[in-house]
């Protein structure tokens, strides 16, 4: 049994085809209304886009004792998708909060890199730190930090595998700062 996605007013789970030869026509119809229908103006080129992985952060299991991905949006929903969190430090003296994201389909994980959001001006245990992570329209993954006491916040673009250290970003940063043009 294939489901379907018709772009203008059902969702996957509403078109159900029990012949495949009729997915492979609807995925054309998709396609040729991405790129040849009306605009969107007046009703066409309204082909909704859903991010293909599971978002979420790697949070260490209290239960099993092991690390697990705690999934903030899951797989097929519209895109741009946004979802918050608070998650709080473990130590009285924990300066700095390290957030890892991922993405998951099925078993398989794909870690995005990973977030650093300090330095904590008064830390304590339990000290809460709001989390938003969100897919853009593209599939682009972003993460903020806001500290609530004080009102500090932080945000990372995530760019999967090959993302650099943060010394690395620093150090670009650095570098770009410092760059003099047609002096």
């Amino acid at each position: 049994m294939w489901k379907l996605f018709h772009p203008r007013n059902k969702l996957g789970d509403a078109i159900i085809c029990k012949q495949p030869h009729q997915a492979v026509a609807y995925g054309a119809a998709i396609v040729a209304d991405q790129r040849f229908g009306k605009q969107a103006g007046d009703g066409g080129g309204l082909v909704q886009q859903v991010c293909s992985y599971d978002l979420g952060l790697r949070i260490f299991d209290k239960q099993t004792g092991l690390p697990s991905v705690k999934v903030l949006i899951k797989r097929n929903s519209p895109l741009p998708a946004t979802s918050t969190t608070t998650f709080h430090t473990t130590r009285p003296d924990q300066s700095r909060m390290i957030i890892e994201a991922v993405q998951t389909k099925g078993d398989e994980e794909t870690s995005l890199g990973f977030f650093a959001f300090g330095p904590i001006a008064h830390p304590r245990k339990n000290y809460p730190i709001e989390i938003k992570i969100s897919y853009d329209k593209q599939g682009i993954v972003m993460i903020r930090a806001h500290d609530a006491e004080t009102g500090k916040q932080m945000e990372q673009v995530m760019e999967g595998e090959g993302l650099e250290s943060m010394a690395q970003l620093a150090e670009q940063r650095d570098w770009v700062r410092q760059a003099r043009i047609n002096e």
